[in-house]
């Protein structure tokens, strides 16, 4: 079976000597490009029509050669997907989706995993190691019951459970959070999640993502009792001004707990990164981990 469309209209071509013209897309005629300049392919009328013919097979053929190392029909080995991309194209980015992430999670009190395979002591592996890595896999995925943080930036991932209290598992989100992750975490009806990003447009954007993402009320934005002496305090009037078209896009869908934020952060003209939630964390407990 040919490894994809062009494969395909190649293998015709090859044992036909044509192809109808309309046969072949824009995109198809983009990649055979080098055969029509130099006239190895070449286009014809044919009755009411146009046929794309061989004119040259032994180039065509070198062509093929370099463009699918694999053949028309592609390796026969069952490949992870950026890897049959290398196979069949020479390039870890044309094959099938990455459809595994891996993420770097935290577990406390009891947490655990759970899928057909077995369990993964989440909370006992973060005491022993300070965090636990799962791929996120959409054939054999992982379960948990409870409240999950997403935690935008690192430092707070790693103290996440000394500021926000009644978590059971934390994810470094990295930023955005990845789709496939985010699909993952949907998936899971026994789970509640709470976002922990920066309180500036970004962060509260991204938190409509994730709201979207679990439409029965599943997902709450944590907002700690003194969010406003530490706007004031610590927050930035840049974090405001670089994101201006976020802003008034949060403004518009915001439901009311953002748009209680929304109005603090009015108030004082400023945003607060997410580390500032960190300052008044007793020392020893910081010192424990870094």
């Amino acid at each position: 079976m040919p490894v994809d469309a062009l494969a395909s209209r190649l293998q015709q071509l090859l044992a036909e000597g044509w192809v109808v013209s309309s046969a072949l897309s824009r995109a198809m005629r983009a990649r055979l490009e080098p055969l029509f300049f130099t006239e190895a392919l070449t286009e014809r009328k044919a009755g009411a029509g146009k046929h794309v013919v061989v004119r040259d097979r032994e180039a065509v053929k070198s062509w093929i050669e370099v463009s699918y190392p694999s053949g028309l029909a592609g390796t026969g080995e069952d490949l992870p997907p950026r890897a049959e991309g290398v196979a069949n194209y020479r390039d870890s980015k044309a094959g099938r989706p990455l459809v595994i992430r891996p993420a770097f999670m935290r577990g406390f009190g009891d947490t655990s995993l759970s899928r057909a395979s077995g369990r993964l002591p989440l909370a006992e592996l973060t005491r022993a190691h300070d965090l636990a890595g799962v791929l996120v896999d959409p054939a054999d995925p992982w379960h948990l019951d409870g409240v999950l943080a997403l935690v935008e930036n690192l430092e707070l991932f790693v103290h996440v459970e000394d500021v926000v209290q009644g978590i059971d598992a934390a994810i470094w989100t990295a930023g955005r959070l990845d789709q496939r992750v985010l699909d993952w975490i949907a998936s899971m009806p026994s789970v509640r999640v709470l976002h922990v990003g920066d309180y500036d447009p970004v962060g509260l954007d991204e938190f409509l993502r994730v709201r979207a993402a679990l439409p029965d009320g599943r997902a709450g934005l944590f907002v700690p009792q003194d969010f406003e002496e530490r706007l004031v305090k610590y927050g930035k009037v840049d974090l405001l001004l670089r994101s201006v078209a976020v802003l008034e896009r949060v403004r518009r869908e915001g439901p009311e707990e953002v748009q209680e934020v929304l109005a603090v952060m009015d108030r004082h003209g400023k945003a607060l990164e997410q580390e500032g939630l960190l300052i008044g964390v007793p020392a020893r407990t910081m010192r424990a981990r870094t």
